[in-house]
């Protein structure tokens, strides 16, 4: 998994947030699980080259489940921050005409 990113990292304080960018070379599927101490915030950038899927499996006291598909003719940013109690799933498309920046709480 490590071979797909650029850079990453992640904080265990308060928040935990993963930055990401995902190489637009080939077709890349990235999954990531993160614990339910406090709110999360995940943060991703993706290049437009590439045809991308993002999915993320977050297990605090109850499940949730984002996934995100993002299309490859767009300079997309995407910012979620989802809590650890609610039992949610997120699905985002996000369309390739203009630069974007979602915000979901």
């Amino acid at each position: 998994m490590g071979r797909n990113f650029q850079n990453y990292h992640f904080q265990t304080a308060a928040l935990m947030r993963l930055e990401a960018e995902m190489r637009p070379e080939v077709e890349t599927k990235l999954e990531v699980e993160m614990s339910p101490e406090a709110e999360m915030k995940l943060e991703v950038e993706m290049r437009p080259e590439a045809k991308t899927k993002l999915e993320v499996e977050m297990r605090p006291e109850s499940e949730t489940k984002l996934e995100v598909e993002m299309r490859p003719e767009a300079k997309t940013k995407l910012e979620v921050e989802m809590r650890p109690e609610a039992k949610t799933k997120l699905e985002v498309e996000m369309r390739p005409e203009v630069e974007t920046m979602a915000c979901v709480l």
